[in-house]
Parts: C-alpha cells; structure tokens; sequence
C-alpha cells in the first residue's frame, strides 16, 4: 500500500470549517473491518463456522431454484 495514499485527507463541508485537513499515520491506523472484528464478541472460529453455513444454504438454495426453474 502506499504510505502516502493517507498522509493527507481534505473533506470540504457546508460547514464553517470547509478547508479542513486531517492527517492519519498509516502505522496506527485500522480497517473498518478489523476494528468491527476487534470489537465483536465472535471469535475467528465463529465467523468461520457462519461463513460455512451461509455458504451451505446458498448452495442448497441454488440447487432448490436449479431443480425447480421450470
């Protein structure tokens, strides 16, 4: 990843403020998904065993519509 892709970030606003900048350090920053994941009360167990069930019923529910596409 490039370091500088978030060395510098500008959001302009409606508000008073429509020139702000804010500057992120790349070493402490976290992803969205990583921060829900530190956050969640799930293990990496868990979400893998509901990621294998949702493949399961997916596949169930595309051969069920695979069968019965008349």
């Amino acid at each position: 990843m490039n370091p500088n892709l978030w060395t510098e970030h500008e959001t302009a606003s409606a508000s008073a403020q429509s020139d702000a900048t804010a500057e992120f350090d790349v070493s402490t920053q976290v992803s969205p998904v990583q921060a829900m994941l530190d956050a969640s009360t799930w293990t990496r167990a868990d979400v893998e065993l509901a990621l294998r069930f949702l493949q399961i019923v997916l596949l169930a529910a595309a051969l069920y519509y695979g069968v019965n596409n008349d």
